[in-house]
């Protein structure tokens, strides 16, 4: 309740301050100038405005205000699911087995020997005289006439590069190392013999063998084939085709009529009382017992938590100008004065 009266005040206060302005701005209240007065003032005339004297300060203790958060028990209303029992009636198909009489026609199966009559293929076999015509192979001579390749020597004269190799012998110096036995004398004035290596140069002769290519006529053979026609035999196989009579034995088919005896099975219609269970459902009327829940509201006290907003006082230092007494915007003589009537404005105009 306090949260929505506060929000009301606020609300209030706030359009007040929106229509303010436009109110001032007809009566000339609230702005700076000299339009309170229903004569008029004269055009304004540019003169020369002194520096304003600096600002004091002030104390002043404001109200001010904060939310804060509080608890109340609060009585809701809460729908309750409460349980009962009743008693319905319903219908139950139940499943009644008895035993009936019933006619029935049954087919039996009865065999009975029957005689038919089939034709069976006989194989006959029949000696017939028939041409036949075969090969027979026949061998013979025959001369033919061949080329064979008939090789023989020829002697012919060709140029060879060969490599001679020449043996020369060079003088060079090297060196040569070789012992030298040289007597020494130790500290405690022993005699030994030291060997000692000794590099000396020497003049030595060496053999070197150079290849040089050397052009000569050399008598080669080559084989070379002679083409030779020449005449041979050979055996030739021929089929010669000839005809001559041969009995063959020749196998057909006769059809002869033969009667065999079958056993055939028929079925014969017979009828007889047989007993059965018959099952059929029968409608039941039945008592039984449901829960049924009914919404009941129950009044519940609880805690809710709310906002409001709670004054507290502050210390805040406010700059102060000091007030004019003479009007400086125009020197008409209208005896227009500078007054603090404004609601919003400093320094607003005002008519005496």
């Amino acid at each position: 309740m306090k949260r929505s009266l506060t929000l009301s005040v606020f609300v209030a206060t706030l359009g007040l301050a929106v229509l303010l302005p436009a109110a001032s701005s007809a009566s000339g209240w609230l702005r700076r100038g000299c339009g309170g007065c229903d004569t008029g003032c004269a055009p304004p005339c540019v003169t020369t405005v002194a520096a304003p004297p600096a600002p004091k300060y002030e104390e002043r203790i404001v109200t001010r205000y904060k939310p804060v958060t509080k608890e109340k028990e609060v009585t809701v209303v809460v729908n309750k699911m409460v349980p009962r029992e009743e008693k319905y009636t319903f219908c139950v198909m139940v499943p009644v087995t008895r035993e009936e009489k019933r006619t029935v026609t049954i087919c039996e199966q009865v065999r009975r020997e029957v005689e038919y009559k089939y034709t069976e293929m006989v194989p006959v076999t029949v000696k017939e005289m028939r041409k036949v015509v075969e090969c027979v192979p026949t061998t013979k001579v025959v001369e033919y006439n061949y080329v064979e390749m008939v090789p023989r020597l020829v002697r012919e004269k060709v140029k060879q590069t060969i490599l001679e190799r020449r043996v020369k012998e060079i003088e060079e110096t090297l060196p040569v190392c070789r012992l030298v036995r040289t007597p020494c004398v130790d500290e405690c004035g022993r005699c030994y013999t030291r060997c000692e290596r000794v590099t000396e140069m020497q003049r030595v002769k060496r053999c070197v063998v150079d290849c040089v290519p050397v052009v000569r006529e050399v008598e080669v053979c080559r084989t070379v084939c002679d083409r030779v026609e020449r005449v041979g035999k050979r055996t030739v196989c021929e089929m010669i085709r000839r005809e001559r009579d041969v009995e063959v034995a020749v196998v057909r088919c006769e059809a002869r009529e033969r009667v065999g005896k079958r056993i055939v099975c028929e079925s014969v219609p017979r009828q007889r009382e047989m007993v059965y269970k018959v099952c059929s459902a029968e409608r039941q009327e039945r008592v039984g017992v449901r829960t049924v829940y009914t919404c009941v509201p129950e009044k519940v006290v609880r805690k809710v938590q709310y906002c409001e907003m709670a004054p507290y006082q502050e210390t805040i230092r406010v700059a102060v100008c000091p007030p004019r007494d003479t009007c400086s915007a125009c020197d008409s003589g209208c005896g227009h004065r500078r007054t603090f009537g404004g609601l919003f404005h400093r320094g607003g105009h005002g008519c005496d």
